[in-house]
């Protein structure tokens, strides 16, 4: 498998449209599998409320996944 890297980003907000921020806040990133999801990251939310992850393919692959080539976040 190639050396690939997956950049995720995801934005949160208010039901006001504002962005959601503050440090009681923190997003947990998972890849879904067949048994077990595999954990990915986790990452506050900056200003702007948005939480940005940096995945590697080989994080995705396990027992349950042995040829997932995409995360299935």
């Amino acid at each position: 498998m190639a050396a690939e890297i997956f950049k995720v980003r995801a934005s949160f907000e208010t039901l006001d449209g504002e962005p959601l921020t503050g440090e009681r806040f923190m997003v947990g990133l998972r890849d879904a599998d067949r048994f077990f999801d595999d954990k990915l990251g986790m990452s506050g939310l900056d200003p702007d409320g948005v939480a940005e992850f940096l995945v590697f393919a080989k994080d995705i692959l396990s027992i349950d996944s042995p040829h997932e080539r995409t995360p299935d976040l």
